[in-house]
């Protein structure tokens, strides 16, 4: 009962995934299949560097055929996030709420579903990162996005 309490909780606050507030407007970085992908906020941490996303299913049930669209998503354990402009990588370390592939996590039809990614810490002169889950794109789908401004509001820097 405790538990139904918590996820009711948690359904009416939204997919807030830290204590601060997301000063930003959030970056919709991938739109295909009736699903979006929002990168909500950045955190910049003195050990690590957190991305918070919001995967938003748009899809809508079609009670008459029973087609549900659900949508499966992991993660790819190789994905990486690169400075293209200092040539340097930064792995990935732990993913909270979202499986690794071959493991998928399903969301229903107009479900707004938070998760994090966490790798290792950026620097604080980098400008912008490219996020790559894997190299071949044209064979699977993979979340790759390139040119992620790091002067922008939604990213947040951590102090000791």
């Amino acid at each position: 009962m405790l538990r139904i309490f918590f996820c009711l909780v948690f359904i009416a606050l939204g997919c807030k995934t830290s204590n601060t507030v997301n000063k930003g407007t959030p970056i919709e970085l991938k739109s295909h299949g009736g699903s979006i992908l929002y990168l909500e906020k950045i955190e910049i941490h003195p050990s690590y560097t957190k991305l918070n996303f919001t995967y938003e299913n748009k899809f809508k049930p079609n009670f008459q055929t029973n087609i549900k669209f659900m949508q499966a998503i992991g993660i790819n354990e190789n994905i990486r996030l690169y400075d293209n402009e200092n040539l340097k990588s930064y792995k990935f370390i732990e993913a909270k709420r979202i499986t690794k592939s071959p493991i998928q996590t399903n969301i229903r039809p107009g479900e707004k579903y938070c998760f994090s990614l966490i790798f290792e810490k950026i620097d604080k002169l980098t400008k912008q990162i490219d996020m790559i889950e894997c190299e071949n794109s044209a064979l699977t789908n993979c979340w790759n996005f390139y040119n992620i401004n790091l002067e922008n509001e939604i990213v947040e820097y951590f102090e000791k």
